[in-house]
């Protein structure tokens, strides 16, 4: 069936089921992303993944998702996604609140990438081994209420919230061919695993 939101298709009667999917889904996920921001109606390009660095510390870098460029006016931001479908009884994949990300905030990466959003100045970006300079954070997030991208934006320095289910939408709609061809080559690869799991050659 199709014209489903996130949570008619990945939320049903079969937990196993949702479980699955949602693994699935989670391995090229952040492709979809990526392909998004090849589309030219996107407001942002991805320029691939940052590594940042906090000036002043010797600790190691940490490598977050994407670098998106503001098509409007160049800007740099640095991106985390975050899309958990099932996790907590499906509670984490609509983001409503901005304390939702507390729980990411105790790892590194996460607690960086949040810090950066409210002193850009203070972090040394590497992008495919080249320094740029960032103006902030921008998060993406499985499902985003207004109420939640609201909040994230007036309690937080982050300067956007993206939603996966939104890119998607958009990708669907505008029969993006490098969307639409992505989807087909995976569906191909999941025919031709269960076709062989249920009749693989003799050992």
């Amino acid at each position: 069936m199709a014209n489903r939101t996130f949570m008619e298709f990945f939320r049903s009667q079969e937990t196993k089921r949702d479980n699955f999917l949602a693994r699935l889904f989670s391995l090229f996920s952040e492709e979809t992303i990526r392909i998004w921001c090849r589309d030219p109606s996107s407001p942002y390009e991805d320029l691939g993944r940052p590594t940042i660095y906090k000036l002043g510390e010797s600790s190691r870098g940490q490598t977050l998702d994407f670098t998106l460029r503001s098509r409007r006016n160049g800007d740099l931001f640095v991106a985390e996604m975050k899309c958990e479908i099932t996790f907590e009884n499906y509670k984490s994949m609509t983001l409503v609140d901005h304390s939702q990300m507390e729980r990411h905030a105790a790892g590194r990466a996460f607690e960086m990438f949040l810090d950066l959003a409210s002193a850009p100045e203070t972090y040394k970006v590497m992008v495919k081994g080249k320094p740029v300079p960032v103006a902030g954070s921008v998060l993406v997030w499985g499902v985003v209420s207004q109420q939640g991208r609201e909040d994230v934006l007036a309690r937080t320095a982050i300067r956007d919230v993206l939603s996966v289910e939104e890119a998607i939408s958009r990708l669907a709609v505008n029969r993006n061919p490098e969307y639409l061809a992505f989807v087909e080559e995976r569906r191909r690869w999941c025919d031709e695993l269960f076709d062989f799991l249920a009749s693989p050659a003799m050992p």
